[in-house]
């Protein structure tokens, strides 16, 4: 790749607008990634284009579950032993692909609250948010038992991260879900509602019902195939620097 050339081939990063950036290469064993090696040998500037790096290396991410899944002989980091017994206080009834999804969401909304972070508007409170309110819908969906999962949680993790802290995680959970479950409703009217939903009407949903993007694709199903993520977050972007 030439000064200023357009990336091609396997390529990563930069991880944010701009940094180092470089060819890859993924690591397998048995058909499960396990690693990424990252050739750092340039520096992505706002613009898109490349300067060679005076300093370059190899800089090797390992995925810990997926380390796991392969000397667990799974193979999905959901079939270890790190999620398993959280999944298992979900009911059978659920969709497995829900069950993943509400694992890995409270997983992290108890770490997240647990170091501090609560949910807002803006940058990791954000996040928790979004994990919260998905997580909601379906325990509300599937008349999930969230605090046998979240018990699950504790007593697995608990042992290892003695900063986990039980009652400020419930209490912001139900506050959340209490607060969410006011629009929750009417949000889904109005994707119902809808024949179509592009980014400009999910932004509307997200906006006025407080329904994150994963949702909206979700429930909104065909109606949302169209909807892509960047143009979403695009409008939401103009929505907070007017908001600032």
């Amino acid at each position: 790749i030439k000064r200023g050339s357009r990336r091609d081939g396997n390529f990563w990063g930069p991880a944010g607008s701009e940094g180092p950036c470089g060819a890859s290469n993924e690591v397998y064993v048995d058909g499960v990634e396990v690693a990424t090696l990252v050739f750092m040998e340039y520096y992505c500037r706002t613009d898109k284009t490349l300067d060679p790096l005076t300093n370059r290396g190899v800089d090797v991410g390992w995925g810990f579950e997926r380390l796991a899944a392969m000397l667990q002989g799974v193979s999905s980091v959901f079939e270890t032993d790190l999620f398993s017994s959280i999944i298992a206080e979900i009911s059978e009834d659920v969709p497995v692909v829900t069950k993943r999804v509400l694992a890995d969401h409270l997983r992290g909304i108890v770490f997240l609250i647990s170091d501090g972070v609560r949910p807002s508007n803006k940058e990791a409170g954000y996040v928790l948010r979004r994990l919260m309110r998905r997580a909601i819908f379906h325990v509300n969906k599937y008349g999930v038992n969230y605090n046998a999962v979240f018990e699950s949680i504790f007593r697995e993790y608990g042992k290892f991260y003695k900063e986990l802290g039980k009652e400020p995680v419930l209490a912001e959970f139900s506050a959340e879900k209490e607060k969410f479950e006011k629009t929750l409703n009417m949000g889904e009217k109005e994707i119902v509602r809808l024949d179509h939903i592009d980014a400009e009407a999910a932004f509307k949903i997200a906006s006025s019902y407080g329904v994150p993007y994963e949702l909206i694709k979700e429930i909104g199903g065909g109606k949302a195939a169209d909807l892509k993520r960047e143009d979403f977050e695009t409008l939401m972007g103009r929505h907070r620097e007017v908001s600032r």
